[in-house]
């Protein structure tokens, strides 16, 4: 269950890595028809989608207020091709006093509270019930009915509303929601940065609402209605366990790359992980761990912690750490970082703080299936 929780970090908020940097590699999905109405079956490769490095570009995926606040001016005439339905903005929080939300027009734009407790659900696996699973397709009919959500015309923008690391995560759970059950990437964005960096900086404060829109409850649609087949977002513990190398060691050239985007501190199983100068025992510090694992010179830095009240914990064989909060920049309302600098990440490379990748071997260069993933 430790690989299974770690999986769903990396594909909430960790996930935006793969809207922002590459996409997977593959060939072709497959179809089928039912009852005259073609479905088909996405693979990783047709799923993802690579962001421009501006991303003030970026007409879907990571979008930033100032796309934003353009589509509201006008929205029948400035959204999205392809979009002919309503923008919806979900907001997970409020955002600070001034700039609690992004302001609707009640017509063609609107923007609802929408907390991360809704996008997510406790589901048993058959063994034992697991939180922080995809909802079922009777809480997502639920949520389309609640917020009057067409997923196949309307635009539908994650936001967080007072950026945080955890409001950067809920929004990524909004996306993967969504995208899992087939809604198309065309329709579906995540807001770069929250509202306290957003208001002055590119939403002036008049663009925004001390409440937000109240959610009628009258919608009609379902996610019977989406044809396209996304579960390849999901990796089950087997799909884990048959790509795993046999021992701890990073495997460069099976085109395959396992990301733990969980702390360190979850990551290292309480190995001893040595604090930085910042105190963070989720950053290898002053001593220059090669990897994970070293003794550190304070023995009270000896971390022991059992995430979910696990028998045991850890991360699977070959896979490489970086937490996902290092994805973020906390002095711009928690926006993600450039383009360049999250994939000079996967070259091995550390940033300014002597970020980056934690892992068994590490070359220090390029990863060399990136390409092919």
């Amino acid at each position: 269950m430790q690989y299974r929780m770690s999986l769903k970090l990396a594909a909430s908020a960790a996930l935006v890595a793969g809207i922002i940097l590459v996409g997977c590699g593959g060939g072709g999905g497959s179809s089928g028809t039912v009852n005259g109405v073609t479905y088909t079956i996405n693979n990783a490769g047709q799923i993802a989608q690579e962001s421009d490095a501006n991303y003030n570009n970026n007409q879907n995926g990571l979008i930033t207020a100032t796309t934003l606040k353009n589509w509201i001016a006008d929205w029948t005439n400035n959204r999205p091709a392809g979009v002919t339905g309503k923008l919806i903005i979900l907001q997970v929080a409020a955002g600070p006093a001034g700039a609690e939300y992004i302001k609707p027009n009640g017509t063609t734009v609107f923007t609802y509270l929408s907390p991360s407790s809704e996008w997510i659900q406790t589901r048993n696996n058959g063994v034992i019930e697991t939180s922080s699973m995809v909802p079922d397709g009777g809480q997502m009919d639920g949520l389309f009915k609640k917020y009057n959500i067409d997923p196949t015309k309307d635009m539908i923008v994650a936001a967080m509303g007072n950026g945080s690391t955890g409001n950067a995560m809920s929004q990524g759970r909004i996306w993967y929601a969504l995208r899992y059950w087939g809604v198309d990437k065309k329709n579906l964005a995540i807001l770069n940065g929250g509202n306290q960096w957003l208001t002055g900086n590119e939403i002036a404060p008049a663009d925004f609402a001390a409440i937000a829109s109240t959610a009628p409850d009258n919608g009609t649609h379902a996610v019977k209605e989406l044809t396209a087949d996304n579960t390849q977002l999901q990796a089950t513990v087997g799909d884990l366990l048959s790509v795993l190398p046999g021992s701890d060691s990073n495997v460069l050239n099976d085109g395959i790359m396992i990301w733990d985007a969980r702390s360190l501190r979850q990551y290292s199983a309480g190995e001893m992980s040595e604090k930085g100068e910042d105190n963070d025992p989720d950053t290898a510090g002053t001593q220059a761990c090669a990897t994970a694992y070293c003794v550190p010179t304070n023995t009270s830095n000896y971390i022991n912690t059992f995430q979910s009240n696990g028998s045991r914990q850890g991360h699977p064989w070959g896979t490489l750490q970086l937490q996902y909060t290092h994805m973020l920049d906390a002095t711009k309302g928690y926006s993600y970082k450039p383009k360049a600098e999250l994939a000079a990440y996967l070259t091995g490379a550390s940033d300014a703080n002597g970020i980056g990748f934690v892992g068994a071997v590490w070359p220090g260069r390029q990863w060399q299936g990136l390409s092919e993933r």
